[in-house]
């Protein structure tokens, strides 16, 4: 985990000194809650396996080869997520939809390249000291992941795969019904591939490019949100 992140908890951890149960009567009688997030993706490298040729239309000119496995570096990015769950009735329990989005650009392909990904997941969730006004979370879920891969020469194409997420987290309690989260989360969705057709017919510099690539996009982010409980807490 970088040093920003472990900075960002520092700031926020010693809130738990003025934890208190007094106050928290709507959080007892669970519910219906929505949410949203907003964050930043933290820089990672990504194996990646890479296939493919050049064939160039000019006769004198030496067709190329492909081959090989390495890293791809993902530059910081940012994204957001909104969601919809329930917490269970006297219980630290949560049940949640989700939807991730998350950018990158100039990832390092060899030419400038942008990837996107949105997914919707399943997420169970628990909240320990539930009845407190600091309250620590985790949460593991899956869902389906679809990542996009734009080049500025190849174009875009897109995967849909199998996704596994998990997060971990503390939520501040602002009133009875609004909580403050901040949050780290890990995506990963493996096993994607993507291939190329490109073509330039020109008959002198022309050339044909066909290019496949797979891997496993695994993505790591600290979010910051808020999470509204829709009923008002009883008397």
């Amino acid at each position: 985990m970088s040093a920003r992140v472990l900075a960002l908890f520092a700031i926020v951890t010693p809130g738990a000194a003025w934890a208190e149960s007094d106050g928290l009567r709507g959080f007892t009688d669970g519910g219906f809650y929505v949410r949203a997030d907003a964050g930043f993706s933290m820089e990672s490298d990504q194996r990646v396996t890479e296939t493919g040729f050049i064939d160039y239309l000019d006769p004198l000119a030496l067709d190329v080869s492909l081959a090989g496995s390495g890293d791809v570096d993902l530059p910081d990015g940012g994204g957001f997520s909104i969601g919809a769950g329930w917490t269970a009735r006297n219980s630290g329990l949560r049940l949640e939809a989700l939807f991730v989005h998350d950018r990158r650009d100039d990832a390092t392909l060899g030419y400038e390249t942008q990837i996107r990904s949105s997914g919707l997941y399943g997420l169970v969730l628990y909240d320990f000291d539930a009845l407190t006004r600091t309250q620590p979370f985790l949460g593991a879920g899956v869902g389906f992941n679809n990542v996009e891969v734009e080049t500025d020469i190849l174009g875009e194409q897109s995967d849909v795969r199998l996704s596994y997420i998990a997060t971990a987290g503390m939520g501040f309690v602002i009133n009875d019904r609004l909580v403050g989260d901040i949050s780290y989360r890990y995506q990963l969705t493996p096993d994607l591939n993507y291939q190329w057709l490109y073509t330039d017919p020109d008959p002198i510099d022309g050339v044909t490019i066909s290019y496949e690539l797979e891997g496993d996009l695994a993505q790591q982010s600290v979010m910051f949100g808020l999470r509204y409980t829709m009923q008002k807490p009883a008397e």
